[in-house]
């Protein structure tokens, strides 16, 4: 199934910011990985697109704390495609750190 689209009757704050990250992630490390994401992964990906913005990570150093948490699926040998997914998923949490 596809990602839903993020409820535009909110104002945008942090939790959609929170949305749009994990839905690029999620996106990237499925197209990288077939769809076998490993499934810690996406259940850290999954509570930040609720459709719930109550439901999501509190902040985004939560998301990126429960992420790093997972990171021994960093260090698999990994397929080419699936290493560059999780180089830029670790691009992107370094940015996001850096902000």
């Amino acid at each position: 199934g596809g990602l839903q689209a993020h409820r535009h009757s909110q104002p945008a704050d942090a939790r959609a910011d929170q949305y749009s990250f994990c839905a690029a992630l999620k996106v990237a490390l499925d197209r990288a990985t077939d769809g076998r994401t490993p499934s810690g992964l996406v259940r850290v990906l999954d509570r930040g697109l609720s459709p719930n913005p109550d439901h999501r990570w509190p902040d985004m150093d939560e998301l990126v704390r429960q992420l790093v948490r997972r990171r021994p699926w960093w260090r698999r040998p990994l397929s080419g495609k699936f290493t560059a997914a999780a180089a830029a998923a670790a691009a992107m949490i370094l940015v996001g750190l850096a902000v």
